[in-house]
């Protein structure tokens, strides 16, 4: 019959639909633990991925700090170095001025060195030429005398006094005019 309903089925029915649903919701769980599982093996990769990378992040910080160290030590060996070529550098200037100060010495001393040779040239040309004027001096008085003594005798032979006589007597006529006019 068509309207009959059998307890049975229906009871076997809404039994039915609870155990399906939890048959249902258990494969989905499983399902789902099976996919977590994937999931956990990934997350438990990437914690050793994570725990790696930062042991190696901590290496990599104590490089750092160890070049770091390195560097500032290098930065003070450098400052260190500028300040000796400063240092260096101020001293060949110093010395540079020495030796400028040396030569222009040296210079000072050839210089006196000749002038004392140039002195004693000067002084054996001066003593050579004050010889040399007593020398001329002698024939120049030698040569005057002869020339007064031959300017006599031609004055004698030539009876040149008598016409200086006469010159002098007309010069002191026309002095005499002049006076007058």
């Amino acid at each position: 019959m068509k309207g009959d309903f059998n307890v049975e089925e229906l009871i076997g029915v809404i039994l039915l639909v609870p155990i399906s649903i939890l048959l249902v919701s258990a494969v989905m769980n499983s399902l789902e633990l099976a996919s977590c599982g994937k999931y956990i093996d990934e997350i438990n990769n990437l914690k050793s991925e994570k725990d790696e990378l930062m042991y190696q992040l901590q290496e990599c910080r104590l490089v750092i700090t160890k070049l770091n160290s390195t560097l500032q030590t290098l930065n003070k060996s450098l400052t260190n170095k500028d300040k000796q070529i400063i240092n260096l550098t101020i001293q060949v200037e110093e010395y540079k001025k020495l030796v400028n100060q040396l030569q222009e010495n040296l210079s000072y001393y050839k210089e006196k060195k000749y002038i004392s040779e140039i002195h004693n040239y000067f002084y054996n040309i001066s003593n050579t030429t004050n010889y040399i004027k007593n020398t001329f001096l002698a024939i120049n008085v030698s040569i005057a005398l002869l020339s007064i003594s031959l300017l006599m005798v031609i004055f004698k032979v030539f009876k040149l006094n008598l016409i200086f006589k006469q010159i002098k007597k007309l010069k002191n006529k026309g002095q005499k005019k002049r006076k007058n006019s």
